[in-house]
């Protein structure tokens, strides 16, 4: 059964990833046979783990699917959080990206982590197959709002404040 759950809010930070829950190092490790932990995710034929260490800065985080990884990572926690998992997902995604590279690379972004074929992929030995048909990108902590939209139109003032790995 396939059901639309929610937004989810992802901020791609340069050190960290950033969920309205969530917040881990933007390091991965890739390994080659099922690593020993069970907080791994299988996804296109390798196994990923977080790590903290982070990865080398990259201006394009299309050039390869460590970023795309580390999205799936920031989901499934995001829905694993709000008990709402099945085996097949369809989400939306407003992504964040820093604001130096906002303006060139947002529609590349939005390209890069949309997927309206579901992909699949294993977290903590479940099946999942995620489909992610809309992707909004904005600059960092923008995203986190546009998920929480309710809160800025009841509010007079809104102060917003991206704390990342280096502030």
């Amino acid at each position: 059964t396939e059901v639309l759950l929610m937004l989810i809010a992802v901020d791609h930070g340069n050190y960290s990833i950033k969920t309205p829950n969530f917040s881990f190092v933007a390091g991965l490790a890739e390994h080659t046979v099922r690593p020993i932990t069970d907080d791994y995710l299988e996804y296109d034929g390798r196994f990923w783990t977080l790590t903290e260490t982070r990865l080398h800065y990259m201006r394009d985080k299309t050039q390869d699917n460590r970023y795309f990884v580390l999205t799936l990572f920031a989901i499934i926690k995001e829905l694993e959080k709000a008990s709402a998992l099945s085996p097949s997902l369809t989400v939306e995604l407003a992504a964040g990206l820093p604001p130096e590279h906002y303006s060139v690379l947002k529609d590349r972004f939005a390209s890069y982590l949309a997927c309206d074929h579901p992909i699949q992929f294993t977290y903590k030995e479940r099946h999942y197959s995620l489909s992610i048909p809309k992707v909004l990108v904005y600059p960092q902590a923008y995203a986190a709002v546009v998920a929480n939209s309710n809160l800025a139109v009841k509010e007079m003032r809104l102060f917003l404040i991206d704390i990342g790995g280096y502030t």
